[in-house]
Formats: C-alpha cells, sequence, structure tokens
C-alpha cells in the first residue's frame, strides 16, 4: 500500500517463470505458518551463466527485503558450486536496504533501512 485509500486489486505474474527457483523455510513446527527464517529465489540462466537473480529474505528484519548486492553479484557469472558458495559468503554480509530506484516510498513500513 502506498496510500491509505489505495487496495491490490490484483498480482500478476509474468511469464515464463524463472529456470531455478526455491523457497525454504526453517520453523520450530513443520505446519506452523510463521518461519524462523526464510529464503526464496528465482534465476534465469542462459548457457550456464545467471543472467538474472532475484532473492528475498525474510525473518532477518522487520519486514521480508531483496538481496540486492547477492543478486547483481550473481549475473554473469556461471552457474556452479563455487558460484554458489560465493554468493553464500556474500549473502551471509547482506544489508538490508531499499532499492534507490523503488517507486514505492523508501521509508515508513514499506521499507526497513538500518540505523546510523
Amino acid at each position: 500500500m502506498r496510500a491509505k485509500d489505495e487496495l491490490i486489486t490484483a498480482v500478476r505474474i509474468p511469464l515464463p517463470l524463472a529456470q531455478a527457483t526455491a523457497f525454504h523455510k526453517i520453523a520450530k513446527r513443520r505446519f506452523d505458518d510463521i518461519s524462523s527464517v526464510a529464503i526464496g529465489f528465482a534465476l534465469d540462466i542462459d548457457g550456464g551463466v545467471v543472467t538474472a537473480a532475484r532473492i528475498g529474505l525474510g525473518g532477518v528484519a522487520a519486514t521480508p527485503i531483496r538481496a540486492y548486492a547477492t543478486e547483481q553479484a550473481l549475473i554473469g557469472r556461471p552457474w556452479d558450486l563455487t558460484t554458489v558458495k560465493a554468493a553464500s559468503a556474500l549473502l551471509q554480509g547482506e544489508e538490508p536496504r531499499c532499492p534507490t530506484t523503488a517507486p514505492a516510498p523508501t521509508t515508513g513500513p514499506t521499507c526497513w533501512a538500518p540505523h546510523s
């Protein structure tokens, strides 16, 4: 929501979907809807090279965040174990932040930013 009088009426998912996708959730109970931590990712891979990456993280900030630095580091790299290990190391140091080009407000409840 951008304004108090706005309401989401539809969600559109572009097709085709990414070639490599996954969602992993860690929770205290198997069927609990609240996760301690969660990650979802979608990768486009062409000729064994990552051409697009989207990574979402839950349970690591006040609201779910995107791992923008890790996403950018994956693009142009071969999709192999070396790249996965490098991305994993980078992801551990990912800073929760708002995109600078976000169309929505970059402060308030829609976006979490660390205190300086």
